[in-house]
């Protein structure tokens, strides 16, 4: 059969979804365990602190944080994705999607139960472990479809890729041909890095005012992410 000349994409508005749910996912186990799932870069320095500081307790669940998110990428890694099927990048996007999904899932129910628990109790630890899987799945999501300069679970990256485009805009270094798409991808970057701070807020404001339920807002912004992106690229798949 004839392959499909059709890219599937990944929607500008899932994308910033899946920013929402790390940016909550990051924020709700700072505030419960003092480690972060999504951004790794601040979890090696937390648990380089906690070394430094004879603090085992904050190593061991940095330690967690950092082994989940590995199993994570090594999971959505396994994922199989053939480039030039668009069939086989609308099945990875699901099941990368749906187990996501249902890992935050899991994070959202063990959620009210750790707060009535010791730091240290095994449930934390649990939630800190499936939340690293989470973000760490949904970092090969995103990677998968090469979005330039784009990451949902951390921004510096992103943020490096903003300003440096900008910065090459106003100096005058790019091609004229291109710039509806640098336009595009520099509005992109610059609201991911928005939602990512926005939904740690959001998720802050609420931690104390809607403990029970505020776990649950990760996984509602996936799976409208995976809607939205399915939907864009509805029939894709059947073309192959």
């Amino acid at each position: 059969m004839q392959s499909d000349t059709l890219e599937v994409r990944l929607p500008g508005s899932a994308v910033l979804l899946f920013t929402w749910a790390a940016g909550a996912v990051d924020a709700l186990t700072y505030l419960s365990a003092h480690v972060f799932t999504a951004n790794m870069t601040g979890n090696t320095v937390l648990l380089g602190l906690s070394i430094g500081r004879g603090s085992s307790g904050e190593a061991t669940r940095a330690l967690v944080a950092l082994a989940g998110y590995i199993v994570g990428l090594a999971l959505g890694a396994l994922l199989p994705c053939e480039t030039g099927s668009a069939r086989s990048r609308r099945a990875f996007l699901l099941t990368a999607a749906m187990l996501e999904a249902a890992l935050l899932a899991a994070f959202a129910a063990l959620w009210p139960v750790s707060a009535s628990r010791p730091e240290g109790h095994a449930v934390g630890a649990v939630l800190i472990a499936v939340s690293g899987v989470a973000m760490g799945l949904q970092s090969v999501l995103v990677r998968r479809f090469k979005l330039p300069g784009i990451v949902t679970t951390y921004i510096t990256g992103t943020i490096t890729s903003l300003v440096t485009a900008l910065t090459d805009r106003l100096r005058g270094r790019h091609e004229p041909a291109a710039t509806d798409e640098l336009e595009a991808r520099m509005k992109l970057q610059a609201q991911v890095f928005v939602i990512y701070a926005v939904a740690a807020l959001v998720s802050g404001a609420l931690y104390s005012r809607w403990h029970a339920a505020v776990g649950a807002l990760p996984i509602l912004a996936v799976l409208l992410a995976a809607g939205m992106a399915l939907r864009r690229n509805q029939g894709l798949a059947i073309r192959d």
